[in-house]
């Protein structure tokens, strides 16, 4: 089998598609997998994207339906492949909405074979938009995996061991809401002076990134940016944490953020919106909050009560064993991609007996 796997990004970006397809990417290659990855990321508008040469895939797995879609035209022109999307947050809660983006979206959903979604949320706003293609959705929960590095930088090396670290691991955007825990996270710093507030995650839009650094200059001595962190070093840098913030106005069904998070056992304090409530069970495996002073009443129990840190943490990382599995991901996948190919060769048998 033959797969080819289109992402907007891929390594060295630290961007959740280029995480995301990376695993995936590994799994399928150790299931003895032909696979391809195709990034977008550095393709000028208008040059070809992808020249087919001696690898034909049978299947294109897009991640991004939008980003992916110009690619998987081309594509298909060149060979006559499968097709099979994986959707993303910014697929189904914007792009979709969005009157120059929409058609694009649901044409390479309806020559979509299948279609993934990482959690029901996300399946059910999409058949909402889009009622007849709900025979096509696969839900496929994410796993995360990480490499056992240690990681130092700066801030790290001044840190004594009785700070309690907030670290906020996102790409610097608005829909990640980046600048909504700095004021809460103040007025528990003026009260809690050992907090730390610490953000990591490469820079997507810039304008946000300098209201970032303007807000952080007024805080430099507890609250820090310290940049796109390398995959592998993640495992080392939760290490050092307390507490994982998640403040996004929307997620494509699950955060890696977050899950890497519950893997290792670090409680979670994250917004209340569907994709993180389809992780996050509210007091059990983390916290969800509604507002700001939801936030800082939250952030506060986790600051005093280390047992209660430690208990969500527990309670998370169980949830991570039983529900998120890197083997069970993987092996849903090749279940998709067989189901595709064994409905496309049944139909050449019945154009053409013996097809197949």
């Amino acid at each position: 089998m033959k797969v080819c796997l289109i992402t907007p990004y891929f390594i060295p970006s630290v961007r959740g598609n280029s995480i995301t397809v990376q695993r995936i990417a590994e799994g399928l290659i150790k299931q003895d997998v032909d696979v391809g990855v195709l990034s977008l990321e550095n393709i000028p508008d208008g040059q070809p994207a992808f020249i087919a040469g001696d690898f034909q895939p049978d299947i294109l797995h897009a991640f991004h339906a939008y980003r992916s879609a110009a690619a998987v035209t081309e594509m298909l022109s060149v060979h006559p492949s499968a097709v099979v999307t994986t959707v993303t947050g910014t697929d189904v809660n914007y792009d979709l909405f969005d009157p120059q983006r929409r058609d694009v979206v649901l044409e390479q959903l309806y020559r979509s074979e299948r279609i993934i979604a990482f959690h029901d949320s996300m399946k059910q706003e999409l058949i909402a938009a889009a009622p007849d293609l709900e025979p096509k959705v696969v839900i496929i929960p994410q796993s995360v995996r990480l490499e056992q590095a240690e990681f130092q930088a700066g801030f790290l090396l001044r840190l004594t061991g009785d700070e309690i670290v907030f670290l906020l691991p996102a790409g610097i955007r608005q829909v990640k809401n980046v600048l909504f825990p700095l004021e809460p996270m103040t007025r528990l710093h003026a009260t809690y002076p050992n907090v730390r507030l610490i953000y990591a995650g490469p820079i997507i839009e810039m304008d946000v990134y300098e209201r970032l650094q303007d807000a952080l200059e007024e805080r430099a001595d507890w609250a820090f940016y310290i940049g796109a962190v390398p995959h592998h070093r993640m495992w080392g840098l939760l290490q050092k944490t307390d507490v994982v913030l998640n403040t996004s106005l929307s997620e494509g069904g699950m955060a890696n953020s977050v899950l890497e998070a519950m893997s290792v056992g670090v409680p979670v304090l994250a917004s209340d919106i569907a994709g993180n409530r389809s992780i996050v069970e509210d007091g059990v495996t983390g916290f969800l909050y509604t507002d700001e002073a939801d936030f800082a009443a939250k952030a506060e129990c986790l600051i005093l009560d280390e047992d209660l840190r430690l208990q969500l943490g527990k309670n998370a990382k169980a949830k991570y064993q039983r529900e998120f599995s890197y083997q069970r991901e993987i092996e849903a996948h090749l279940r998709v991609y067989r189901e595709v190919l064994e409905a496309r060769c049944e139909t050449l048998r019945e154009r053409a007996p013996y097809s197949c």
